[in-house]
């Protein structure tokens, strides 16, 4: 029958994944299979009844969930750029340029508005010198308009 060879794909599938890998990790391994299934016509209830069959517990919501997020292009995490780093030879060959991969930040605004505010949260004292900051509140509302007044660039 056509429904047991179904079953039997996503099964032999599985046997090379990690018994312990959760249920996105196993839907994400069997993605190709899946994919070519519903190219073919199948339904999603018939794919998660074989999934179950298989021995993925997963319901028919969960399994839509999964497969739009796994269809989702990846989004990288942090932005790097590369960044040249040029080194002089102590001889008279010329090398070729040594580039690297580091993470460019932006540089942090230092207002008038706002005064002495932390980098980053990392202790209950970084909190507490938020909750004692000095906001001169029509310096913000200047700041915001001179913000918004100029031409955004693309």
């Amino acid at each position: 029958m056509q429904v047991d060879q179904f079953v039997e794909q996503f099964r032999r599938a599985l046997a090379v994944a990690d018994p312990r890998a959760t249920v996105t990790a196993r839907v994400r391994l069997l993605l190709p299979l899946i994919e070519q299934r519903l190219a073919n016509g199948s339904s999603y209830a018939a794919v998660v009844e074989d999934l179950n069959a298989a021995g993925i517990p997963i319901s028919h919501s969960f399994f839509s969930k999964a497969l739009w997020r796994l269809r989702q292009p990846k989004k990288p995490h942090t932005s790097t750029t590369e960044v040249p780093i040029l080194t002089q030879p102590s001889h008279s060959v010329a090398a070729p340029p040594i580039t690297s991969t580091t993470p460019v930040q932006a540089p942090v605004l230092r207002t008038e508005a706002v005064q002495g505010r932390p980098n980053a949260i990392e202790s209950p004292a970084d909190l507490r010198r938020y909750r004692e900051m000095n906001i001169d509140l029509d310096a913000l509302r200047e700041e915001g308009r001179a913000m918004r007044a100029k031409p955004k660039s693309s």
